[in-house]
């Protein structure tokens, strides 16, 4: 596949991922292939095939302690490019405000931090809205994407074993260093190569 179908294979995949209702399962493991529109053998194109969520449940938060828990909505690995899409949801039985970019936080198997840096704006083909104000009402959910590459260089790669998220850092300039400290511990693993590099953008309403 040439790089201008991966990026237009990318981009119609995270525009998908965005606009539509991920249940709060096992995140689904989207083929980014499916969705190049390649013609068919016998030169007609195929009918564009259906979103990979849509048929997912609703969603069905175990709201059990945390006001604000945080789940993976959706994943996409291909040609070295990674994208994770975070969901937040509010558990708590009064409206929360949500602003800017979550904290970001990479930890290897024994728990120990992985420096990280966390860059801003829009990612893996994501439009980043930027630090807008969003109110979420009891059960609404906000969304944010994060790329990353695992491009190795010179040195050793890395992967972490988990991911720490806060939703709701005090202050955005210093996520990463929160994140590594303190947040929700997922057990994603994020083979950040030696890039050492995530890009995030702001939460947005999820639809």
């Amino acid at each position: 596949m040439g790089s201008g179908g991966t990026t237009r294979a990318h981009l119609l995949l995270l525009a998908v991922v965005l606009a539509s209702s991920a249940g709060c399962v096992a995140a689904p493991v989207v083929d980014a292939s499916s969705l190049t529109g390649a013609p068919a053998a016998h030169g007609t194109a195929p009918p564009a095939p259906p979103s990979p969520l849509e048929d997912q449940p609703p969603p069905t938060v175990a709201c059990t302690g945390l006001d604000l828990p945080v789940h993976v909505a959706a994943r996409d690995a291909a040609m070295g490019l990674r994208v994770l899409v975070l969901e937040v949801t509010n558990c708590s039985d009064t409206a929360v405000l949500v602003e800017g970019y979550p904290a970001l936080g990479l930890r290897d198997a024994d728990q120990q931090a992985i420096a990280v840096a966390t860059t801003h704006g829009t990612t893996g083909g994501v439009p980043d809205p930027g630090p807008v104000p969003v109110e979420l009402a009891p059960g609404a959910r906000a969304r944010a994407a994060l790329s990353w590459r695992n491009t190795v260089t010179e040195g050793t790669a890395q992967t972490a074993e988990h991911l720490v998220v806060d939703p709701t850092p005090d202050d955005a300039d210093a996520a990463q260093d929160r994140g590594e400290e303190g947040g929700q511990v997922l057990d994603e693993s994020v083979d950040i190569g030696t890039t050492a590099t995530i890009d995030v953008t702001a939460w947005q309403p999820a639809p």
